[in-house]
């Protein structure tokens, strides 16, 4: 640790330190407004889905688990790749001040998306019949496919125009819309519908109404942040995407294709094998479960243009500091909320219904798979942002097909266990994997002695979870007013054990900037 704090200087020539404090601000910032996003979506539809979930049960939630299956298998060849071009070549072309260029990527991705998208939506209407019944053997599909079928160009087409403003390192506006917009008006017109007795057909509608909305409300935002220049077209050559770009995209398509098949290939066995009242308790405790990465995911959105700038520059040093600083915290505040879930698993399934109890142990093993994914960090963005995504996707290519072979061997035997076990494992050796490949090519190692400063805090904490769900046996207390009561005593331990005993010289240059950043918002 002591190599990484010598006053080296960046490819900038500007002072390692301050360039770590200048980028850390812009993370911090940015990405506590996604993480406030998040968590106002999951945490507003955990409780909407509890909602959903009674109204519903498990088999029209099967039912609609497997109609999002299939948009996201369409999804990933309507993208082509060119949402994740968005975030790496618009942040490329708007720094250097490459108007044409820019112009060329905006046109031509979004008219290729939006038509390619559209056109694969009606492949969904016109074979809905053979997809409910030939692949899933679930007739009543059929009738909510249409519904699926419009969903899939507004989502797609709005996720390219919400990768364009994270191009511009605009992750504020994206959250808004996605989170806080999007997600409202689905929720609000889907109670609506629910009231009305339309069911599943309305929960969906009031989907495809809300990607409407964030598709309108993205397009209007990128289009108030392009240059007046790049608005409009100038002549038919200039819609042609350029061979890198094309490059990016095909490969992107190859790492979104592996990696639903390393997340999603589970779904897809569990509906050809099992009932669909399975896969609506997977689906279920897989919601839990995506809690965990909620960090992870917040830094992930303004890191990943970093990466790319900072490589670009060839700031190496303030690149490793920064990946060794976010791993540890998003590790650190992770683990405590892992231990909460991992303690009262069977609670929270119940709170869906008692059919959904039986799903808990799914819940434990999916929670801890996903702690792994953020035990290693941005080890993903750091090969693709670097220029190394191939390494990406031969992993991936590996480890998807692993996740494929062992979910057609162990589903049929032990069900959605076997589904979460094979997910499980399919995580811990992908991202040991990717680990091992962004230090053979970049030279990085997230971890150093600094992380055991945390072993305190975390034991402290785990400590009062174990003590307080322990006494609130036998007691007459509801068991989410103990969870919850857990929750906030487990981080209360450990943010003051940290502030205490877990922090190095980079991280109280962080909680400095935080607590500067707080006084400045206060006066």
């Amino acid at each position: 640790m002591d190599s990484l704090l010598r006053p080296e200087v960046t490819g900038s020539s500007e002072p390692v330190t301050l360039s770590f404090q200048r980028e850390m601000q812009k993370i911090s910032g940015q990405a506590a407004m996604f993480l406030a996003g998040t968590v106002f979506t999951f945490g507003t539809g955990f409780f909407f889905k509890i909602y959903v979930a009674r109204v519903l049960g498990s088999h029209l939630l099967g039912l609609y688990a497997l109609g999002m299956t299939v948009v996201s298998i369409f999804g990933l060849f309507a993208s082509l790749g060119l949402p994740n071009a968005a975030a790496r070549f618009v942040a490329v072309y708007n720094s250097a001040g490459q108007a044409d260029r820019l112009r060329s990527f905006l046109w031509s991705g979004s008219l290729l998306v939006g038509c390619v998208s559209a056109l694969l939506g009606v492949l969904v209407i016109v074979g809905r019949d053979l997809i409910a019944e030939g692949l899933y053997h679930e007739s009543a599909l059929a009738g909510y496919l249409p519904l699926f079928g419009l969903m899939l160009p507004l989502g797609v087409l709005g996720f390219f125009f919400s990768q364009v403003l994270v191009g511009y390192q605009n992750v504020t506006r994206t959250t808004i819309i996605n989170s806080f917009i999007g997600g409202s008006v689905s929720m609000v017109l889907a109670w609506v519908l629910f009231v009305l007795g339309l069911g599943l057909w309305g929960y969906v509608f009031a989907q495809v109404i809300s990607g409407l909305v964030v598709l309108i409300l993205m397009a209007w935002s990128v289009w108030r942040l392009i240059p007046a220049g790049v608005q409009r077209p100038r002549t038919y050559p200039a819609l042609i995407l350029e061979r890198e770009v094309v490059c990016f995209s095909f490969s992107m398509i190859g790492i979104n294709a592996l990696e639903f098949l390393l997340g999603q290939s589970q779904r897809i066995v569990l509906g050809v094998y099992l009932e669909a009242s399975q896969l609506g308790i997977f689906s279920v405790a897989a919601a839990i479960s995506g809690f965990v990465p909620l960090l992870l995911q917040a830094t992930n959105s303004i890191f990943a243009p970093v990466i790319a700038g900072l490589h670009a520059r060839g700031e190496k040093e303030v690149l490793r500091r920064l990946f060794q600083t976010l791993t540890k915290w998003i590790l650190g505040l992770t683990a405590p909320l892992v231990i909460v879930i991992v303690l009262f698993a069977p609670a929270l399934m119940g709170i869906f219904g008692p059919e959904f109890r039986a799903g808990w142990l799914v819940v434990v093993i999916a929670s801890i798979g996903q702690l792994v994914n953020c035990g290693v960090g941005s080890v993903g963005y750091l090969l693709i942002m670097s220029g190394h995504q191939n390494r990406l996707v031969r992993v991936q290519a590996y480890t998807g097909g692993l996740t494929l072979i062992s979910s057609l061997l162990v589903v049929p035997l032990w069900g959605i266990l076997g589904a979460a076990a094979v997910g499980a494992l399919t995580t811990l050796v992908s991202n040991l994997w990717y680990l091992g490949e962004v230090r053979r090519v970049l030279n990085f190692v997230p971890y150093n002695r600094s992380y055991l400063r945390l072993s305190g805090p975390l034991a402290a904490a785990t400590v009062v979870a174990v003590l307080v769900q322990q006494s609130a046996i036998g007691t007459d207390y509801p068991q989410w007013s103990v969870m919850l009561v857990t929750l906030l005593l487990v981080y209360v331990v450990f943010v003051f054990g940290s502030l205490a005993f877990g922090l190095d010289d980079d991280d109280r240059l962080i909680v400095k900037t935080i607590w500067a950043r707080v006084k400045g918002l206060a006066s």
